[in-house]
């Protein structure tokens, strides 16, 4: 109960603490000149641009004193524009001329919401994405970048828009992913869902049991196959080699096989997939629904 009742009070601090400013972000122009940056320090709300503007005869360089934001060595005339998200004091300097130096001070007037409805996840199960803005309008486009395990950048995979500042979306992750949300330039915290491989124990008749097991990014090669008990709980009986597959995509795996097995009616089976092999891209241990033969 705790934790439902976090997301209104931050909304609420938030709110005070912020000035009122329109969503859409605002450009700062800083002209380069010989002598410096004019104007040396500028004051913007966290999403708005600023925008460097070399009307020098020589060439300069931006140069963030954090190594946050560099251009590239800008010739007469040429332009070089960066989004501070983030609020706080960056200082700059040129890189050619290092003795030019500025400052833009970021304050946070703008901010940017984002809750899963599930940390854990099932292969291709939908998980909902939702959030909200500091402005009430409706229309605002919402981006939602993802980083799947194994990559090493956020990329776009959907959009939506907001309705009175609020949004929301499905995504269905293949792999454990990090989800962030970006508008206006802001973006909101980091959040990780993590997916299980999907595990299905299916019975033909009385004398067959077919196990699968869907992954992405590592091909589940056998299972445990446990059985209920009433004193002792789900304890492992056997090791199911899933010796047939067939390949969805680059590195979707759909693993399988037939069992000639014969239980008692009644009995309750389930598979099981440890965290190991799970691997690095996915999440475990992992189970399919019970069986009742």
């Amino acid at each position: 109960m705790r934790k439902l009742l976090l997301l209104p009070v931050l909304v609420l601090a938030l709110a005070a603490s912020a000035p009122s400013s329109a969503s859409t972000p605002n450009t700062v122009l800083i002209n380069i000149t010989a002598t410096g940056f004019s104007p040396s320090s500028v004051t913007v709300q966290n999403g708005d641009v600023v925008t460097w503007k070399n009307t020098d005869t020589a060439s300069h360089q931006i140069v963030a004193d954090d190594g946050s934001f560099k251009s590239e060595v800008l010739a007469p005339g040429a332009e070089f524009s960066y989004a501070f998200s983030s609020a706080g004091s960056f200082g700059y300097h040129g890189g050619i001329n290092p003795a030019l130096r500025g400052k833009v001070d970021v304050t946070l007037s703008r901010w940017l919401l984002m809750n899963q409805n599930r940390q854990t996840t099932t292969y291709v199960t939908a998980v909902n994405l939702s959030g909200m803005t500091s402005s009430s309008d409706s229309g605002d486009a919402v981006i939602i970048e993802s980083k799947p395990a194994g990559t090493d950048e956020f990329t776009e995979v959907a959009r939506t828009a907001t309705f009175s500042g609020h949004w929301a979306l499905q995504v269905r992750p293949r792999r454990t992913t990090e989800y962030r949300a970006v508008w206006n330039n802001i973006t909101s915290q980091v959040h990780t869902v993590n997916v299980k491989p999907a595990l299905r124990l299916k019975q033909t008749g009385r004398a067959f049991l077919w196990a699968y097991a869907q992954a992405d990014g590592v091909r589940i090669r056998h299972v445990l196959l446990q059985r209920w008990q009433r004193h002792r709980g789900w304890r492992t009986i056997r090791v199911l080699p899933l010796n047939r597959l067939r390949q969805k995509a680059n590195q979707q795996w759909t693993s399988f096989g037939k069992y000639p097995l014969r239980f008692r009616h009644g009995a309750i089976l389930r598979l099981r997939v440890t965290r190991a092999q799970a691997g690095p891209a996915m999440y475990g241990p992992a189970f399919s629904k019970a069986l009742r033969l």
